[in-house]
């Protein structure tokens, strides 16, 4: 199983910097402290990897055409 602590990480991640920002924590290791929820324990679904599998194909091609960019 993967363990997620929050669906809206990023959200977090930007309300962790603004309260070190402003003050609120003295620095990120008490303000993760403070504002993240436990973990969520998540069983991945192997069936959805058959519906995923062709678009993961597609994006490897189109990342590889963009390395070559460089």
């Amino acid at each position: 199983p993967l363990e997620i602590h929050s669906q809206q990480a990023t959200a977090i991640g930007a309300a962790t910097c603004a309260a070190v920002t402003a003050g609120t924590y003295s620095g990120f290791g008490e303000a993760v402290q403070h504002m993240t929820p436990g973990s969520i324990p998540i069983d991945p679904d192997h069936s959805l990897s058959l519906e995923y599998e062709p678009l993961y194909q597609k994006w490897l091609k189109m990342y590889a055409q963009v390395r070559s960019l460089d």
